[in-house]
């Protein structure tokens, strides 16, 4: 076990210890979760990475499950520290109910009367040792209805049929431990059944919605460190040949400068974005109208802005930074999953056009009922 496993470990004990765990098991403020992951993000990205995965999935299961469901994880959760894995992204962007019905899907399921057997895969369970609970949407085999047929089922990693495959090898965070989940047969029964295929899927998108504020709370975390790390770095470093530090220096005062804007302006997007995700959990007038473009431009605006801060910290910092034991190193690292978080860029882009210019897709004519509530 490398130095770097065993801080995450440490600080995963240290984060059973104070509950933060059960964080979203309470009530709480989108802002407030917001500070959370992004103060622990500051110093262990790939442990707030993580454990936000399994906080905003429970915040939003609470708001899917009926009673039963919710008392019986919620104590699991608190007695016994076993946490959710987020769910599978259903990738539901741009297909019409004839495409769908005709294509692959991950995990797919059989209907047994009110059970489900289930075959496939979820790839990047992050967390995956820590990990006991999978939500994953399955496409029901030989599904008759008018809907997509998407069931969302929660999987115990214990049950059988459940098997890991440990193939996370990824250069940028590599602590995560986001490793493959495989089912071969596995049996879930009703009382695992968050929505059956007969549910219109989009009752669910708070899911989406808060896995976005997550991974903005995360990578504005890194980015955050990234300019406190240049900025006491240039009030420090002496430039060769002169007496004067870098901070006096015109360039260096204008990258600060942008870094600082980005960062700035990406707080003021998640401020927003967390407005409208408080006034969608309370059902408030008209919430629905925006979340959902609003969510993705934050998206792409904080991960985008995040990594941008990254590079030019380590343009100020020079070439020291490209050594391992550099942190700003680390960050780069870190900071380069940002690019691949669902939905990536092209789509979100299409997804705003598409908006704007009043395109209609397959989604336009779902059923915008608010979701059952605990």
């Amino acid at each position: 076990m490398n130095r770097n496993s065993v801080e995450v470990n440490r600080e995963l004990e240290n984060l059973f210890k104070s509950n933060f765990h059960t964080l979203t098991l309470n009530k709480i403020s989108a802002i407030n979760y917001f500070e959370k992951i992004s103060n622990l993000s500051y110093n262990y990205p790939s442990v707030a990475l993580s454990i936000s995965m399994h906080l905003y999935t429970i915040w939003g299961l609470k708001l899917l499950f009926n009673q039963q469901q919710y008392e019986w994880y919620a104590d699991r959760i608190k007695k016994y520290k076993e946490l959710f894995g987020s769910p599978n992204d259903p990738g539901l962007y741009f297909i019409s109910n004839q495409s769908f019905k005709n294509s692959p899907f991950m995990v797919e399921a059989i209907k047994k009367d009110n059970d489900y057997i289930i075959n496939g895969m979820k790839r990047f369970v992050s967390l995956e040792p820590h990990v006991r609970y999978l939500p994953i949407y399955c496409k029901v085999k030989d599904y008759k209805g008018n809907g997509l047929g998407i069931t969302l089922l929660i999987v115990d990693k214990n049950k059988m049929g459940v098997s890991v495959k440990e193939d996370w090898n990824s250069i940028s965070m590599k602590d995560t431990s986001s490793n493959t989940v495989k089912f071969n047969d596995v049996l879930i029964e009703e009382k695992d059944v968050v929505f059956t295929e007969d549910v219109q899927l989009n009752n669910a998108d708070i899911l989406s919605y808060l896995f976005r504020l997550s991974i903005c709370s995360v990578y504005y975390g890194i980015a955050h460190k990234s300019i406190d790390l240049v900025t006491n770095s240039c009030k420090q470093k002496i430039v060769p040949y002169s007496n004067t530090t870098l901070k006096f220096f015109p360039g260096v005062q204008f990258t600060i400068a942008d870094m600082t804007i980005l960062q700035e302006t990406s707080r003021s997007q998640i401020n927003h974005l967390c407005m409208l995700i408080d006034d969608y959990i309370s059902q408030a007038a008209n919430s629905k109208m925006d979340i959902n473009i609003t969510s993705l431009i934050t998206k792409e605006y904080v991960l985008t802005s995040s990594e941008k801060i990254v590079n030019l910290a380590m343009k100020v910092e020079g070439i020291s930074s490209l050594f391992d034991n550099n942190e700003l190193s680390k960050l780069y690292m870190d900071v380069k999953a940002s690019n691949f978080h669902p939905p990536q860029t092209d789509v979100i882009k299409e997804i705003i056009g598409k908006n704007r210019l009043g395109v209609i897709t397959v989604f336009d004519n779902l059923n915008l009922s608010h979701f059952p509530r605990v």
